[in-house]
């Protein structure tokens, strides 16, 4: 069932889920001063889309920053992701096993275009891959003019400052990463979850 109105879509969209900025100091690789916000992925937050009862799946909608959109969709007790504004494709992202998203979106933004502009997004995964508990990994997202990419990957589960490191890899890395050239690696110590399939 479909249950998407243009109209209160678009305005969903413009609205703000914010509830933190913080201003950091100027990264000395670059000379704009670099800020964070988080937005939430939880029912104040997100507006459904689809609800398909009989196969399972739905997507949602949630506000992001400056006007991007968060879809989250979940089937087959996978969860993908995908961050657009009206210039980017309709494309996903998800882990090949069995997985499910954080709650928090932390946008990492650069005042080099004389506003706070989004660049950056890390999220945390917990994926299944076979053990008892599901491993965690934090996911550095490139969010570019007309779409996003994956830019790199922490296991959380091998690196006691994985959020410190994921941070390191969004500002140091995702800024000048070229999508659809430039191939996500893994960073610091990694486990078996290195190993799970990407799709």
């Amino acid at each position: 069932m479909i249950i998407l109105n243009p109209v209160k879509f678009m305005g969903f969209v413009a609205g703000t889920s914010l509830f933190a900025s913080y201003c950091l100091l100027s990264n000395p690789a670059h000379s704009a001063e670099i800020s964070y916000q988080y937005s939430k992925l939880d029912e104040g937050s997100c507006m459904s889309l689809i609800v398909n009862e009989e196969e399972g799946y739905s997507e949602q909608v949630c506000k992001g920053v400056d006007g991007i959109a968060v879809f989250v969709a979940e089937g087959d007790l996978r969860m993908s992701v995908a961050y657009r504004n009206q210039a980017a494709t309709d494309r996903y992202f998800t882990f090949g096993g069995f997985n499910r998203v954080g709650d928090v979106v932390e946008w990492r933004l650069s005042d080099e275009e004389g506003y706070a502009k989004p660049y950056a997004t890390i999220l945390r995964w917990y994926v299944s891959v076979g053990e008892p508990k599901d491993k965690q990994a934090l996911v550095v997202s490139k969010i570019a003019d007309d779409d996003f990419c994956i830019a790199g990957f922490v296991d959380a589960s091998a690196n006691k400052n994985a959020n410190e490191l994921a941070r390191s890899i969004a500002d140091g890395v995702a800024r000048s990463f070229v999508c659809g050239q430039d191939k996500p690696q893994w960073y610091g110590e990694t486990g078996v979850l290195a190993t799970a399939l990407l799709q």
